[in-house]
């Protein structure tokens, strides 16, 4: 008995026209030089970085926008009013020292409430509190006629009545001060003023 041999096997699927390629390299060097592009654009950030920060930041000596100037205005000195005609001058210095001889008269009115005869440094007075009152007050109206009799003493006043009326405003402003203290020098500054005080109702009579 033969046995036939068996049939040929034949693949259901069309065959394959060409044999499978092997598998492709791939490219990397694209992947390396974008790699080595950014390190680079890092490293010169940080650099700039580094370079910025180390800079010292510079000192401005420039006034701050807005800040207030101080400015500084020397005043110019008030000039000395111009002198009077003489004889006008010496009208008004004599007109002056009327008014400074009605506040010596209220000095002297101030200090009768003293007993006549009894001086400023008797012990009494000082422990009498209207007498010591009256005393106090003498003085400050002595100032108020010095300072009253100096500011109106005129520019261009002649000599001789300038000179006395400067004179008077120190005596009177010494009478003050010694009145003030209870001085016991009292007596010399009052005859001072007093020989003043007759020299201008000469000069202004």
């Amino acid at each position: 008995m033969s046995i036939a041999p068996p049939p040929p096997v034949y693949p259901t699927g069309p065959p394959s026209p060409y044999p499978s390629a092997p598998p492709q390299r791939r490219r990397r060097w694209p992947a390396i030089a974008a790699s080595a592009g950014i390190g680079a654009v890092v490293a010169g950030v940080i650099t700039t970085l580094v370079t910025v920060a180390a800079t010292p930041e510079p000192t401005s000596t420039a006034a701050a926008p807005g800040a207030p100037q101080t400015v500084t205005v020397t005043a110019a000195p008030a000039k000395p009013p111009a002198p009077l005609p003489t004889a006008e001058a010496d009208k008004q210095t004599c007109h002056a020292w009327g008014t400074t001889d009605t506040l010596v008269d209220a000095a002297l009115a101030a200090m009768s409430v003293i007993p006549q005869g009894m001086a400023i440094t008797d012990p009494a007075v000082q422990n009498t509190p209207a007498w010591k009152a009256g005393v106090i007050r003498a003085s400050e109206l002595y100032g108020q006629a010095a300072d009253t009799f100096a500011g109106q003493i005129a520019p261009g006043t002649s000599p001789m009545l300038a000179q006395i009326a400067d004179t008077t405003v120190s005596s009177l402003r010494t009478l003050s001060e010694a009145y003030k203290t209870f001085d016991p020098t009292t007596g010399n500054a009052v005859a001072v003023f007093q020989a003043n005080q007759q020299a201008l109702d000469w000069l202004c009579r």
